[in-house]
């Protein structure tokens, strides 16, 4: 058995008499944060939070859905961490607004807003 660093998810197999294995992707309560050493690590470029949470303009978009924190979804997260490595999140609440930002090491960004209480 295995986490999978950065998801939710954990591997579970068997080794099986012809030196194969067998084994399924089972959810992971606690999860593992990924090892990080010397030249591999890859900080968020400065100013990436600043820019994503301050930014004004750029393209926006409506949606009928609720503001999704990924890290309070753990499929949501483990589909973004296996897509994309390294996303990092954040989120915030200030004057009944609802922010959650998505950041990339190689300094791309998304954001989201939403106003309003989820019932």
């Amino acid at each position: 058995m295995t986490t999978i660093a950065g998801t939710g998810m954990v591997l579970t197999a068997v080794k099986t008499p012809d030196g194969g294995a067998t084994g399924r992707i089972e959810w992971d309560r606690a999860g593992i944060m990924p090892a990080r050493h010397g030249s591999d690590y890859e900080p968020l470029p400065a100013g990436v939070w600043k820019q994503a949470t301050e930014t004004e303009g750029g393209e926006s978009y409506s949606s009928r859905y609720p503001l999704l924190y990924p890290s309070d979804a753990w499929d949501v997260m483990s589909m973004l961490e296996l897509k994309v490595p390294g996303i990092q999140y954040h989120h915030y609440e200030k004057e009944g607004l609802r922010t959650v930002g998505l950041m990339h090491p190689d300094g791309s960004w998304a954001r989201a807003d939403a106003s309003g209480r989820l019932d």
